[in-house]
């Protein structure tokens, strides 16, 4: 540049019995030191080792590697959970008899959607009033009603899909959950709604709380366009102040995963922006006989287990010819449906009863710190068949001194948890609280490498300090 010396040449001995290397001293900068070989192998070998130490701590399982422990969604130690939400479409006492005494057989408890009235106007639009020449069975069936009163009585869950078939006017609708009262002695904790029926509450553009989004749905073709009023007070279909005062549970969204908690891991949940609902819930699709059969694979379940998931399948079983014909019912489907319910760590029940269990655990809360547990029942009720997550066979302390050991599986059954309740757990034995708390994996590589940093921060320091 300009007006500026050009750098001196310096030469300097680092060592009495080295060789000379040279420096490039600039005008107006402090002393750079070139490193000799020898040192610099050093360096090379010091931060070589930092690497070989850092990969074999990330690759070698401590006694950190789990994420501490967790609350189980199930109770009394199950690992999974599996239910079925059954629509009626297509369905009659004829094909739904085999499927359902098979599955009460095996153990597995499911909720049946039903209509219970016969429609009495058509389904989606154009909107008229008809008369239905064949409809679906409905709880006007005596036949049909008697035998859900039977898998009523063996713990299935009987839930509604609207009230009938067809567009039902507020008037029907109302009549028809006194209907379902009076026949099954509750109102229905799920509605599933029937994909065209016109009283469906947030249904089609009406989910999306945007208006400008809503307008741009519209535009689409087919459904987008139906005027859903089931959350309008200004339509006649509206009744979204019944479904908030009877019903619990609404189902929405759904994916192609066995496992629904993965996919929407809040559930059951409440949106503000649609206040007609109490809470939404997600279901995975097994809307065919064949779309079932691929879900429910041995594969698909074993997957399930492994993640400890929860599957709430949306079927059409008494209406899939895939699964029961006049043959009887596909070996497949029993060979799959019999491998569930072999699993003995499985939990089969009905999907309010699955829904409630997920939404009390929201209020149990746990937290960890220094190698103590604090888990706490913040409901207003019991919460019966407590587990917690830890270690395989680790040994933890209770605030009375009494000391509990995990199974197998990492589980620690704590039972049932009063309202209120507070449980103070710490791990292991001892009442040092340092003892068996060792750095975690992260913790002890940046122990590593720090002390490398300044292993070479020191060699280079000495380094200049001969020169010096």
């Amino acid at each position: 540049m300009k007006g500026r010396a050009p750098p001196e040449a310096v030469q300097c001995t680092i060592g009495a019995d080295r060789e000379p290397t040279t420096k490039i001293l600039p005008s107006r900068s402090k002393k750079i030191v070139k490193l000799t070989a020898p040192t610099r192998r050093t360096a090379l070998f010091t931060a070589a080792l930092a690497l070989l130490a850092a990969s074999v701590i990330l690759s070698t399982p401590t006694n950190n590697t789990y994420a501490g422990p967790s609350l189980s969604p199930y109770p009394h130690g199950k690992n999974f959970a599996f239910t079925i939400t059954d629509d009626p479409d297509n369905a009659t006492l004829e094909n739904m008899m085999p499927i359902y005494d098979f599955l009460s057989t095996i153990g597995l408890k499911t909720t049946i959607a039903v209509w219970v009235r016969n429609p009495e106007r058509s389904n989606g639009m154009p909107d008229t009033p008809r008369q239905w020449r064949h409809p679906p069975d409905s709880c006007h069936r005596p036949e049909y009603l008697a035998y859900l009163k039977q898998l009523q009585a063996k713990g299935f869950e009987i839930a509604l899909h609207t009230v009938s078939a067809g567009n039902d006017v507020r008037a029907i609708t109302a009549a028809g959950y006194e209907d379902f009262r009076r026949l099954f002695s509750y109102y229905p904790r799920i509605n599933i709604m029937h994909s065209n029926n016109l009283e469906n509450v947030y249904w089609g553009p009406n989910i999306v709380a945007n208006s400008r989004i809503r307008s741009m749905i519209r535009l689409l073709p087919g459904k987008a366009r139906y005027p859903w009023g089931g959350d309008d007070p200004k339509s006649m279909y509206f009744w979204g102040d019944i479904l908030k005062a009877h019903t619990k549970y609404v189902r929405l969204w759904g994916t192609a995963d066995i496992n629904t908690l993965k996919f929407n891991p809040s559930m059951p949940y409440h949106n503000p922006d649609t206040p007609y609902v109490n809470y939404w819930f997600s279901f995975s699709d097994g809307w065919n006989g064949k779309t079932f059969l691929l879900l429910t694979s041995h594969a698909n379940i074993e997957r399930l287990v492994n993640e400890r998931g929860a599957s709430i399948v949306y079927a059409h079983l008494s209406a899939s010819k895939e699964l029961c014909s006049v043959g009887g019912l596909n070996p497949r489907f029993v060979d799959q449906m019999l491998f569930l319910a072999s699993r003995k760590d499985g939990w089969f029940v009905t999907a309010s009863e699955l829904l409630n269990r997920l939404l009390l655990m929201k209020y149990i809360i746990c937290f960890s710190a220094k190698g103590r547990t604090v888990v706490f029942n913040s409901a207003a009720g019991a919460v019966d068949g407590v587990t917690l997550r830890v270690r395989p066979n680790e040994v933890w302390r209770q605030a009375d001194g009494s000391l509990q050991a995990a199974n197998d599986e990492g589980e620690l059954l704590l039972g049932n948890l009063g309202p209120g309740r507070v449980l103070l757990l710490q791990t292991g034995v001892s009442a040092d609280p340092g003892v068996g708390i060792a750095p975690g994996s992260w913790e002890r590589l940046k122990m590593i490498v720090t002390r490398v940093f300044l292993y070479l921060k020191h060699s280079i320091h000495r380094a200049y300090s001969r020169v010096g």
